[in-house]
């Protein structure tokens, strides 16, 4: 017997017994979701700011400052339209300073949130602005990333993704950058609706 047969045999008699996954009874009540979401998402380094629906525009006009703010959310794209053309990326006059999306729904877990091609009318919009905001309505926000993915498997998508939060990276001198390969700023802009 060779010395692979050897060790693939000796793995296999090791093996230990199979045994059933424990059951994971997460508290869903939408107080504990919103505490949760809202601790991890500080800990990601997400700003939140929880207001009622009706309060956005004065969050939003505090923000403005010579910004340019584009918006996919409806409502919000006349104020703030889209000027992104993606045969024309870096034109910096149609280049976002802060893109404002709404997530589907968020993760209490990990704070991530979950956009998709209708939020996203061009992909890189997640990425180029320096900063990202993004309306999350507290009703939709689910305990576990299983069943994030059991929502996202609902829909048919043909683009999406989780955002947890400011891109970092420690890999060039073990420095930390925030903002390498996104956003450097992400904000949540949780609401009762």
């Amino acid at each position: 017997m060779k010395s692979r047969e050897k060790i693939l045999v000796s793995l296999r008699a090791a093996q230990s017994l199979k045994i059933d996954l424990p059951e994971m009874n997460y508290n869903r009540e939408n107080h504990f979701l919103i505490e949760q979401f809202t601790q991890m998402a500080t800990l990601a380094g997400i700003e939140v700011i929880e207001v009622a629906k009706t309060n956005v525009s004065e969050v939003l006009h505090s923000i403005e400052d010579n910004k340019n703010i584009q918006s996919s959310i409806k409502g919000y794209e006349e104020q703030y339209p889209i000027l992104l053309n993606e045969t024309d990326l870096f034109n910096k006059a149609n280049t976002p300073d802060v893109f404002l999306c709404e997530a589907r729904f968020g993760v209490a877990e990990n704070a991530a949130m979950w956009l998709d091609d209708e939020v996203l009318p061009f992909r890189i919009l997640a990425f180029l602005p320096e900063e990202l905001i993004i309306l999350l309505s507290k009703n939709q926000l689910v305990p576990t990333m299983d069943e994030a993915y059991e929502r996202v498997e609902e829909k048919d998508y043909s683009y999406g993704l989780f955002i947890a939060g400011p891109s970092k990276t420690a890999d060039i001198e073990q420095t930390l950058v925030t903002g390498a390969q996104g956003a450097k700023k992400v904000s949540v802009i949780l609401t009762n609706e």
